[in-house]
């Protein structure tokens, strides 16, 4: 069995985040009390070990470190807003934007706060409490400090800056690679569907070429440091890449699909080209268009 670790938490909101975090706590022995507004989505956390409250602020009066996993920003001011947070820690992981990181910060140590952690977790519930589990945290590092341990019951915990808000850009960051990725993925399965071709196909290729993210990285860092106009390329050229997609495009088109995903990045690489790098790789020409763009 376990052996119960030391200091009170208390988890508002078991949803499915929300549980599945409690759930980690308690079998790393922590001791952990929940509330939720719908009370009968506590009685699992119960079962598992868990102090039930029927109210926040009673659960919050009772412990030193109080996870909010709450729906959204507005929704955590609501539950903290006359709270005595003296001596505590307030840990959120909300979605919402960058100023309400700071505000919730503010308003924490403004009722007492020891210390404020913003958190976003990059994975499933189902993922959290083991190696598949990953969170990025922000705040001030003294504060990571005294938590790391208890935020490694998650999973995996990447520190990524003292600003508070710095959890939420790397999130952001983040999310426009895989939104991007996840529409692309899927939007290739309707061309293949289109175009007679097996998916599972098209995936198999994928698994074996990936996607490069390291290399489009090291080609970009290389293209950032060098003075001047781009070269020319030498992997895969802007004008390259807009053949192939007119080629794609048309294809599908007359196949009655549209592909607005590969449109858009049709219209991004045209852009580079028409602001005179299509000559260029596209990584090199995406720094030049970058450039022209700030200067303009």
């Amino acid at each position: 069995m376990q052996n119960k670790k030391s200091g009170k938490i208390t988890l508002l909101g078991t949803g499915l985040m929300g549980s599945a975090m409690a759930k980690a706590m308690l079998s790393a022995g922590y001791t952990i009390s929940v509330w939720n507004r719908t009370q009968s989505k506590c009685a699992p956390l119960e079962d598992c070990g868990a102090t039930v409250f029927s109210s926040a602020e009673a659960a919050i009066a009772t412990s030193d470190i109080i996870f909010l996993v709450i729906s959204d920003y507005a929704s955590s001011v609501a539950l903290i807003a006359d709270a005595d947070l003296h001596g505590k820690t307030v840990v959120q992981l909300a979605t919402g934007g960058i100023e309400d990181a700071v505000a919730l910060e503010k308003l924490c140590a403004a009722r007492g706060a020891l210390g404020y952690m913003d958190v976003k977790v990059m994975t499933y519930p189902s993922h959290i409490g083991t190696p598949g589990g990953l969170l990025l945290a922000s705040g001030r590092p003294d504060v990571f400090a005294r938590q790391e341990t208890l935020f490694k019951s998650f999973g995996n915990c990447r520190f990524v800056g003292e600003d508070v808000s710095a959890a939420t850009t790397v999130m952001f960051a983040w999310s426009v690679h895989f939104q991007v990725g996840l529409a692309g993925v899927l939007e290739s399965i309707g061309a293949a569907g289109a175009l007679g071709v097996d998916p599972k196909i098209v995936f198999e290729i994928a698994s074996v070429l990936g996607s490069d993210v390291e290399g489009i990285l090291t080609r970009w860092q290389d293209a950032a440091s060098r003075p001047g106009p781009p070269p020319a390329g030498i992997s895969g050229t802007v004008n390259d890449y807009l053949v192939a997609a007119d080629l794609i495009l048309g294809s599908t088109e007359k196949a009655g699909v549209t592909l607005p995903v590969m449109s858009a990045v049709r219209s991004t690489f045209g852009q580079w080209a028409d602001q005179g790098f299509g000559y260029a790789d596209i990584e090199a020409a995406f720094q030049a268009s970058r450039i022209q763009s700030l200067r303009n």
